[in-house]
């Protein structure tokens, strides 16, 4: 298990000194908007400092030298075209959280890796009924993940628009709020080491900073989206004095408005909530404090809300939002079943570990049909709690610990209690390709508890490890880049024995192919390792 360090007394109260910041008026990142169809953009990838809660700060990692990136404003039917540039000394990749698009290719692939000193096209294609509501984009280049983002590497996608929306909820004033955990050295000047995180010590930041204030006059109700792209925060958040209505989840909204005093958000996820200003006065957004079975979390107060001005007339909040394909009444087609564990404790590093394997880039753990129906069992061997993530494809939430449950929306993260168990289902839709899940606390997922899953129109649904002989998975997933973009790979020209094997474990060279791309004779001959 990692280390949680013990912080002095002098310490916390020094910090604490130098952190307090000033209050500001309520700020987002840098907003990037489609024209014409195509959101179009450059992202640097890059160590250094970065403006955090109001000063300059040292230890970030940032896309353009912003710690929390750009937001990323799009349509359905737009295409996001991005260039990232890593000047990291270590490799990254960027996803899309949440999104519904290809994850082959140059698209929202996991299994790329952008090398130092390399640029990397990025092409995603996002359906005409995609649903509206918030996202976000982070690296999930294997091993890195935790560090990159605890650095600051992450940022929203809002989609909004199209024939998905939800006209119910078009006249609210949308906010984002994106929520990130950042703890810092006590003279407040630069980022602790993430391997050195503690919880307890962390400040929860709103867009940047701890301390901004939302003005309403009495009786507006706003669209708050509350997104945490922290990379392990379980942040228990309500509003003094207020209830909330629960409109939408992962980007997805709701079959009913859900009245709620707190929302747990588990690393990952997002929630959209109204709220109706109640009478004049100064109400705290609070983070509550809470335990995941491992680590605890502080309380807080994450932003204030200040009520004053004319009462404005009453709007009411919509009950009915929309109705889904409730998967819980469906046939199911193929079950499987994941179990959660660590590895035992003599081992030389942390183990975390999905039916007794840490996650493997050359190995397909599981197959999947195009429309079939899948449900899936996961049994939690651990006394931690567990953020359940699949890629590509939402998911509905049909049981919890044995008790059946409604699914109230589609999902893409869910908590998998301590010591317990969920069933969820879900149906593969459009996308062939391979793809990922895994706990969403990164320094799980940088320990294992990843797998594999290969989207297919027709063949076998059964899990598989892939045969002695075949082409890696790795290959496989990015074979689709291999003329767009080939920049992917190492070109090795006419002499193999310079051919980086390492990022194929026990790969050997057996012989070139056709070069593929005629501008970049000799750069596809990596298509055809094989695998022992």
């Amino acid at each position: 298990m990692r280390l949680i360090r013990l912080a002095l007394a002098p310490a916390v109260l020094l910090a604490a000194l130098v952190l307090a910041p000033q209050a500001s008026a309520f700020s987002q990142p840098e907003q990037l908007h489609s024209r014409n169809g195509v959101l179009k953009a450059t992202f640097t990838a890059a160590p250094g400092s970065a403006m955090i809660d109001g000063r300059r700060v040292h230890g970030a990692y940032t896309y353009n030298d912003q710690y929390i990136g750009p937001t990323l404003n799009v349509k359905p039917g737009d295409t996001i075209d991005l260039r990232v540039i890593n000047k990291l000394p270590e490799e990254t990749n960027i996803h899309f959280h949440g999104l519904h698009v290809s994850p082959a290719g140059i698209a929202d692939n996991v299994l790329r890796r952008f090398r130092p000193g390399k640029s990397y096209h990025v092409l995603v294609k996002i359906p005409h009924d995609h649903p509206n509501g918030l996202y976000w984009y982070h690296p999930h280049l294997h091993g890195q993940v935790n560090s990159q983002v605890f650095r600051g590497m992450a940022g929203l996608v809002s989609i909004k628009g199209g024939e998905a929306e939800v006209k119910s909820l078009k006249k609210f004033k949308r906010r984002q709020i994106a929520l990130s955990l950042a703890e810092f050295t006590p003279d407040g000047s630069s980022l602790v080491n993430p391997n050195d995180q503690n919880d307890l010590q962390t400040t929860t930041l709103v867009n940047r900073r701890s301390d901004q204030t939302i003005s309403m006059h009495p009786g507006d109700v706003e669209r708050w989206q509350i997104a945490n792209i922290s990379n392990e925060g379980f942040l228990k958040v309500g509003l003094e004095g207020h209830d909330m209505w629960i409109v939408g989840e992962d980007g997805n909204p709701t079959r009913v408005a859900i009245k709620a005093k707190t929302i747990m958000i588990p690393p990952g996820s997002r929630f959209e909530v109204l709220v109706r200003a109640k009478s004049k006065g100064t109400f705290k957004l609070k983070q509550y404090p809470s335990f995941e079975g491992f680590n605890s979390f502080p309380g807080q107060d994450l932003l204030t809300l200040k009520v004053s001005g004319d009462e404005h007339p009453f709007t009411a909040i919509p009950r009915k939002i929309r109705a889904f394909n409730d998967l819980s009444k469906s046939k199911v087609t193929t079950r499987r079943t994941w179990v959660l564990s660590f590895g035992p404790n003599n081992a030389p590093q942390f183990q975390a570990l999905i039916n007794g394997k840490q996650f493997d880039p050359d190995r397909i753990d599981t197959v999947a049909k195009i429309n079939g129906v899948e449900e899936w069992t996961f049994i939690n061997q651990t006394t931690e709690d567990h953020p359940i993530h699949l890629h590509t494809n939402d998911f509905q939430v049909v049981e919890v610990n044995g008790n059946k449950r409604t699914p109230q929306a589609p999902i893409d993260n869910y908590i998998l209690p301590r010591s317990g168990s969920i069933k969820i289902r879900f149906q593969p839709r459009t996308y062939e390709g391979i793809a990922v899940f895994h706990c969403h606390i990164l320094f799980h997922e940088d320990s294992g508890m990843m797998a594999t899953i290969k989207y297919v129109h027709s063949g076998s649904s059964t899990s598989t490890v892939r045969a002695a002989g075949q082409p890696s998975v790795h290959d496989e997933a990015v074979a689709g880049a291999r003329v767009f973009d080939a920049g992917s790979v190492e070109p090795i020209g006419g002499h193999p024995e310079k051919h980086d094997h390492a990022m194929h474990a026990h790969a050997v060279p057996v012989g070139y192919g056709p070069g593929g791309d005629p501008a970049n004779p000799g750069v596809n001959a990596w298509l055809f390792c094989r695998l022992d």
